[in-house]
């Protein structure tokens, strides 16, 4: 992390370690609930005719509230103490503004997830490529603010040791504490493969993937940027690309999925049960297949999404040329 990320805990440190622990425990319980709120909102926004009546609304939010405090990640990241539930309150922030046509406050919130850089780089540049110009502009003020008065505050040796942690990102497995079974990116593939063919894989099978995922979030799809499907698989190409993800942060994943649920039930379950099945199996696969299923997983959301969104649209189209046959039948006989 830079170093403005651990400046944020100062203030912990100033008090005795068994409070501390206590009071970021806390804080981290508030804001599991604080998304489930906000999720809950945007979800019950934009739910669909299936949730029209009082106790299928119902039925939703309880959904919702139980589903997210009982994802296998939420509870694994606040037991381990990790800030995954932080970097979903500050996406599902974003996405009220952005729903609220508020881009330019939606571009600020977002910024602050430029402390966690694995996780910051490819959403702002695909809202970009849509339009999103005011959003962009937002997110670039907020990381100019952080990241320059950092530069200004901190001394260069600290800079220097972000650097040399940064310059090593893409070798994790040498590094102690790493767990390719936690892993979510395109990298973990190639390191669960004998030494003797990485290379060839990170240049081939990797690459490959790599540049598929980027063409997938950067296909023009103004109408519908904002929507929980574009929403999935930006997240999945997030994780796919980045240099180290571990599984806590799929808690990222709930708003799209909750999102998804409302509209289309049994994708949004299909979705969820996905994931807490790939999280509770992951040890185990790897362990009899030698292969880690989670980058597998969210490969295959950008599939699906990518391909879901191109049969909808080629079906809209199709009904739009069907539509316009009567009408030039007429003109022509007028």
């Amino acid at each position: 992390y830079p170093p403005m990320h651990y400046a944020a805990f100062v203030p912990l440190a100033q008090i005795p370690y068994r409070w501390a622990a206590l009071l970021w425990l806390g804080f981290l319980i508030a804001c599991a609930l604080v998304a489930a709120f906000q999720i809950e909102t945007i979800a019950l926004r934009c739910a669909g005719d299936r949730f029209d009546s009082p106790t299928r609304r119902k039925q939703l939010k309880a959904f919702i509230w139980l589903g997210l405090l009982l994802f296998p990640m939420v509870l694994f990241s606040i037991n381990l103490g990790q800030k995954s539930v932080i970097w979903l309150v500050i996406l599902t922030s974003t996405w009220q503004l952005l729903l609220n046509k508020r881009d330019l406050l939606a571009g600020l919130v977002f910024g602050l997830l430029s402390l966690k850089p694995t996780l910051f780089f490819l959403l702002p540049l695909v809202l970009l490529s849509r339009g999103k110009l005011r959003f962009f502009l937002g997110a670039t003020l907020t990381v100019v603010a952080i990241w320059g008065s950092g530069l200004c505050l901190f001394p260069a040796e600290a800079w220097l040791g972000f650097l040399r942690e940064v310059s090593g990102s893409s070798n994790y497995p040498g590094q102690n504490g790493y767990r390719l079974d936690w892993s979510c990116n395109l990298l973990s593939l190639a390191y669960a493969v004998p030494t003797t063919m990485q290379t060839w894989v990170k240049q081939g099978v990797c690459a490959i993937l790599a540049l598929y995922c980027l063409f997938a979030c950067f296909e023009r799809r103004k109408s519908d940027s904002l929507s929980p499907d574009n929403l999935l698989m930006t997240l999945a190409a997030t994780f796919l690309l980045s240099p180290h993800t571990y599984s806590y942060d799929l808690c990222l994943f709930l708003l799209p999925v909750f999102w998804i649920y409302s509209q289309r039930p049994r994708a949004g379950f299909t979705y969820y049960a996905l994931l807490v099945f790939a999280v509770a199996t992951s040890g185990k696969v790897l362990e009899s297949l030698g292969l880690p299923i989670l980058p597998i997983l969210l490969m295959a959301f950008v599939f699906e999404s990518r391909l879901g969104t191109r049969v909808s649209s080629q079906t809209a189209h199709s009904l739009a040329s069907r539509n316009s046959v009567p009408e030039q039948t007429a003109l022509v006989n007028g």
